[in-house]
């Protein structure tokens, strides 16, 4: 396989490198400018669809989102190494900036069944973009250089997550809905800009892989393909496990936070800068101490860590708080406490996610990790999908506080179960 030649330790010099951690960061900043925004129209604003409460269409359209990575992934990592990678993220940025453009259009309207349009065609987007942008690093960069590649990768995408999240609430909460549209088109066409200034790469695969008509057939095989080694299913599950996690924690704090610490969409923004920027500096700080190996107690502390800080929120706010409670009245009294535990939750899903990414890396064929990378999405999906019912479900008899109480206790056997089967200190990503 013909690397790209890296003069330099420092990533950001690579000109390959630099173009795609920005394509990524700022793809990860639509993502959530769309759903944040429309998750605050939901719950603040009161949007309604088909007479679902807000914690139901909530979880409806985080299910339109996970759907096409469900459906589609499988056929996008057969094409991820069979064709042109390049050619494709540039088609990827064309059609994000054709959803941008919708997404205005459903804000001017607020047209509910345009914006759930949206959202889906995002779920879309990342189906056929996601297996590109892990696969094609080890194309860019040599193998000692992946751990800290992933690091960095994930640090930007949640800092671009961050920034989504930042302006999808604060700027929908006042109203500045146009700015924030404005914000999204500019950086998608900034986007298509730093995908043509990508090098070519070639493709991985010397035969055309065969495409099955039914998408249930081809995401089963595609699965079936890449749980072959059973190092690698693990991975892929302990992968899948923490993304339906982050699913329900995340789309459900919103609830939570107006219930049981504050109720101002601004309280839900200042949360979720601790916790993202928690993940970005914990992926930073695992990737530079892991030093080019995949060391897995860091997934366990990762994991571990988070349950713990969520048992910690819980306890800290077991009492719901009077709608009267204001952003000020928050921040004076035990605010500051908060922000610091869901600062600790996402540096340790930081920690947990690099460990597992780059264990991928190592455990994927490189003529077909597309095609592992798109059967992690789907398995992402299926979790998501199904957490999302579940929760759902469970939400019709029990309250927010109760469904983050039983998924802590679950991920500290899931994160366990995990550790146990790689007993193994450390493996060496060079190797």
């Amino acid at each position: 396989m013909r690397l790209i030649n890296v003069k330099s330790n420092n990533l950001f010099s690579n000109y390959n490198f630099k173009h795609l951690f920005g394509i990524q960061s700022l793809a990860a900043m639509n993502d959530n400018i769309i759903k944040n925004s429309l998750i605050i129209v939901i719950t603040y604003f009161g949007l309604n669809f088909l007479g679902l409460s807000k914690e139901q269409l909530v979880t409806f359209s985080l299910f339109l989102f996970v759907l096409p990575l469900f459906l589609f992934s499988s056929y996008a990592g057969k094409l991820a190494d069979y064709g042109d990678k390049v050619k494709i993220i540039r088609f990827m940025k064309i059609f994000e900036i054709i959803i941008m453009i919708c997404a205005c259009i459903a804000y001017y309207y607020e047209n509910a069944f345009l914006m759930l349009i949206c959202i889906f065609c995002l779920g879309l987007h990342s189906a056929i973009f996601g297996p590109i942008k892990y696969s094609i690093i080890s194309q860019y960069l040599p193998k000692s250089k992946i751990v800290l590649a992933i690091g960095y990768i994930e640090f930007g995408t949640f800092v671009g997550i961050l920034l989504g999240q930042l302006i999808g609430t604060w700027f929908m909460v006042i109203d500045w809905r146009w700015f924030m549209m404005g914000i999204a088109l500019i950086s998608s066409c900034i986007g298509l800009y730093s995908s043509y200034r990508l090098k070519y790469v070639p493709a991985l695969l010397d035969k055309q892989p065969k495409y099955y008509i039914n998408p249930f057939k081809d995401t089963y095989l595609a699965y079936k393909f890449a749980v072959n080694n059973i190092y690698l299913k693990k991975n892929l599950h302990a992968i899948s496990w923490f993304w339906a996690f982050g699913a329900i924690f995340t789309t459900h704090l919103v609830i939570f936070i107006m219930l049981y610490l504050c109720n101002d969409g601004k309280a839900y923004s200042i949360i979720l800068i601790a916790f993202t920027l928690g993940i970005g500096l914990g992926s930073v700080i695992c990737a530079k101490l892991s030093k080019g190996m995949v060391i897995h107690k860091y997934a366990l502390y990762g994991g571990v860590t988070v349950s713990i800080g969520v048992m910690a929120l819980l306890f800290y706010n077991s009492y719901q708080v009077p709608s009267s409670n204001s952003l000020e009245y928050f921040l004076s009294h035990k605010g500051i406490v908060d922000i610091v535990i869901c600062f600790i939750i996402g540096n340790a899903c930081g920690m947990y996610s690099v460990t597992a990414y780059a264990e991928l890396q190592l455990l994927s064929p490189d003529s077909s990790r597309s095609q592992i990378i798109s059967a992690n999405n789907i398995l992402n999906s299926f979790y998501m999908t199904v957490a999302s019912i579940i929760s759902g479900l469970m939400l019709l008899i029990i309250n927010v506080w109760w469904l983050f109480f039983i998924l802590a206790i679950i991920n500290v056997w899931v994160v366990y179960r995990y550790y146990l089967f790689n007993r193994k200190d450390a493996i060496n990503i060079n190797s």
